[in-house]
């Protein structure tokens, strides 16, 4: 037979140019009935299976294999073993090429061994999560991006749950440092008696110093600390408490505005807490119905139904809102560089007053102190009335209830036996003034005998004198004093202030622990869905490599078939 070209039957379409050298080598790679066509579709076929094992070995499906502990070690590196067997073949016939029946059969039945173990993993993986296998690539397609929009809607809810965590930390921080404003509460305690009249109602704010410590029966400990004292004489115990109330009902006025500052500062810096709930709650609600239905479509036994409910604590949004406040002092008692005044809220200024350190009341401008009090209080008033508190917050108290009166508003005796220094002082006081009554009663008996009635009646005027400037210090010794200690009615409205914030903390808290359920809840659902339509498109694609494969051994076959026969 010579070297001649040949056609075979034209209606086939062909064009297959066959070589019919008698001096070929036999052994060439190359099978000698194999086409362009054929060599096309093979190549196809070979890539197609190369991106099926580059999917089955990528970092993602690894990791999910590993975590999901679908594969075992050895599993995944004869998958990735057998990956590299498949190599696309250039559309260039050389002698390098390699065909589908180069593979020998212990290659060929690796590649198959390695697919059907994947396959019964990943099929008991989707049995035991109970995942439905889906329809086509296009369905995948659309589950997956139908995830990623779920993720990013709930990532915009997960907001609300990361501003709640920062809202708890900046509450801590605030309540501690109110704890520390002890200074700062007795300055307003003074700017509120420096605007109060409190000389007419028998009431003095009085320095505790040594000299006057003995007549106020107060302690060594009270030097230097301020006191409001009353006359048991002149102001009845009940009139006392009044005026203790009513320093008590100013001091809730500033509080009150504080605290709303307080709340317009959460409200700027943490937006999603305070939107409108309505709207907030829907939004959340709707995530979570469309992560429910999402998961229902995946799985055929249902999902653990998500919590969906109202949030505690949430309320429709102030219809005002209060001024700023300053983040580098929470409790925003900001103090001015001069004794003169102190800033309360929005910089409404109270005048401090002076006090006169042996018992003088309040001093200077009452009248235009007072008036920049009232200011302030009604501006408290008005936006205490047009804001709801924060989670449900009810007004502080800071009136006295009944038990502590007893540790705030106090009877003291005069007490002239002190020892050390206060005893001789007051020894020698009381000695002086014992002898001047002595000596006045004696002149006054002889110089009646001496020069009658007119001269009686002058030095009876003289004792009279001496007996009114007395007066006070007896009224004293026999009726004593009530006090308060303007440091122990710091601690008072410390201590409700700090009881006040704890509890906004604790609403907080509980508001953060409800979110957290339900936004790690919706998450974990949401991850369970992306793993499994992860599995099920990792099992499409070992179902059609597997497909591959046999399509490929019988191209192997066939032409081994027809390079075998004569």
């Amino acid at each position: 037979m010579s070297d001649t070209a040949i056609s075979v039957d034209l209606n086939l379409d062909l064009n297959l140019n066959l070589d019919l050298d008698h001096d070929h080598d036999h052994d060439n790679h190359r099978d000698p009935t194999l086409n362009t066509r054929d060599q096309v579709y093979i190549q196809s076929l070979e890539a197609s299976l190369q991106d099926s094992f580059r999917l089955m070995c990528s970092k993602e499906q690894v990791a999910l294999a590993r975590s999901m502990r679908i594969l075992t070690k050895s599993e995944r590196k004869e998958m990735k073993r057998c990956a590299k067997i498949w190599k696309p073949t250039p559309i260039s016939s050389t002698p390098d090429n390699t065909s589908p029946n180069d593979r020998n059969n212990e290659e060929w039945n690796a590649t198959i061994e390695c697919l059907m173990t994947l396959r019964d993993r990943y099929q008991s993986q989707l049995d035991l999560m109970r995942v439905r296998s889906l329809e086509s690539d296009a369905h995948r397609s659309d589950m997956l991006t139908c995830v990623q929009d779920l993720s990013r809607r709930l990532g915009d809810s997960g907001q609300t749950h990361e501003e709640l965590e920062s809202l708890s930390g900046a509450l801590e921080q605030l309540r501690r440092q109110w704890k520390k404003s002890k200074p700062e509460i007795e300055s307003i305690i003074h700017s509120i008696l420096s605007a109060t009249p409190l000389a007419a109602s028998g009431c003095r704010v009085v320095r505790a110093t040594r000299s006057n410590i003995g007549l106020l029966g107060l302690g060594y400990r009270s030097i230097n600390k301020h006191y409001l004292v009353f006359e048991s004489g002149r102001t009845p115990l009940e009139d006392c408490k009044e005026i203790l109330l009513k320093i008590s009902s100013d001091f809730g006025q500033v509080f009150e505005e504080n605290a709303a500052q307080n709340l317009a500062s959460m409200e700027g810096n943490y937006q999603h807490i305070f939107m409108d709930h309505q709207d907030t709650g829907d939004e959340q609600q709707q995530v979570m119905q469309d992560i429910q239905r999402l998961a229902d479509s995946i799985f055929t036994q249902s999902a653990p139904t998500l919590i969906i409910g109202h949030q505690p604590g949430s309320q429709p949004k102030p219809n005002k809102k209060p001024t700023l406040e300053h983040e580098h002092n929470p409790t925003h008692i900001s103090q001015s560089g001069n004794d003169n005044g102190t800033i309360i809220g929005d910089g409404t200024i109270i005048g401090n007053g002076n006090f006169d350190g042996g018992g003088g009341g309040g001093s200077g401008n009452t009248n235009s102190q007072s008036q920049v009090l009232v200011q302030s209080q009604s501006q408290s008033q008005v936006e205490s009335e047009d804001n709801s508190p924060l989670f449900t917050m009810s007004r502080p108290v800071f009136e006295p209830a009944g038990w502590d009166w007893p540790t705030l508003l106090k009877h003291k005796q005069p007490n002239t036996r002190k020892t050390g220094w206060v005893r001789p002082f007051f020894q020698r006081t009381f000695s002086i003034r014992s002898k001047s009554t002595t000596a006045s009663t004696t002149c006054t008996t002889v110089t009646a005998t001496s020069t009658g009635s007119t001269t009686a009646t002058g030095i009876t005027n003289v004792s009279s004198n001496i007996n009114s400037n007395s007066n006070i210090n007896i009224n004293i010794k026999t009726t004593g004093l009530w006090t308060c200690s303007i440091s122990r009615l710091a601690d008072h409205f410390a201590k409700v202030g700090h009881d006040y914030y704890t509890n906004m903390l604790n609403n907080t808290n509980l508001m953060h622990s409800h979110q957290s359920q339900l936004f790690e809840s919706s998450t974990r659902l949401l991850m369970k869905c992306y793993q499994a339509l992860q599995i099920e498109h990792a099992h499409a694609n070992i179902i059609s490599t597997s497909v591959q494969v046999y399509q490929l051994k019988q191209e192997a076959e066939r032409t081994n078939h027809h390079s075998i026969t004569p």
